[in-house]
């Protein structure tokens, strides 16, 4: 994967858009895009939460729950993130 590559992936692990991935990195949304669409061939994956299941299967991540306190009768909040093995 090249460097750009490895940089998209993080945030989408992170859970940004596209739009924001450009924004964070500094390039233009079509980069992301393409960036993206050659992950995906790579992976070979269908769309971005497919590409992450892949990712975390295969074992190059660790995926993390964070619970955030809940609310007297509400089921437990959280999100899940990802933290790279490598």
């Amino acid at each position: 994967m090249t460097g750009n590559e490895v940089r998209v992936l993080q945030h989408i692990l992170d859970g940004h858009n596209n739009r924001k991935i450009a924004e964070l990195l500094y390039l233009a949304p079509s980069t992301v895009s393409t960036v993206i669409s050659h992950l995906l061939k790579k992976l070979d994956a269908n769309d971005r939460t497919d590409a992450m299941v892949k990712i975390i299967r295969n074992g190059w991540v660790d995926a993390l729950r964070e619970i955030f306190p809940n609310r007297p009768c509400e089921k437990p909040q959280g999100r899940f993130f990802a933290a790279w093995k490598i």
